[in-house]
């Protein structure tokens, strides 16, 4: 799930339109339109957006962040890179 999912979920939570969203951070629904398409929003935005679904950003960031799992250790050896032994 990435971020823009994350906040259009949090969105209909409150039963909002991208328009009454906008209107409560004082953004446009076209900014609100290309968060939710995958568009990497400002910090100030991504505040405000937690501060309306009454979430800290970390909060946020770690919903994206348990969705993924980790990348696999890689060692340097001779004859190239290889995955570490765990």
């Amino acid at each position: 799930m990435n971020l823009g999912e994350i906040i259009k979920r949090e969105r209909l939570k409150l039963k909002l339109t991208q328009t009454e969203l906008a209107k409560l951070i004082g953004h446009s629904q076209s900014n609100i339109s290309d968060i939710e398409r995958g568009e990497m929003p400002k910090f100030d935005i991504t505040c405000l957006l937690c501060e309306v679904f009454e979430i800290f950003p970390n909060e946020m960031w770690n919903k994206i962040k348990n969705e993924y799992e980790p990348l696999p250790k890689l060692q340097r050896e001779e004859g190239g890179i290889k995955e570490a032994e765990r």
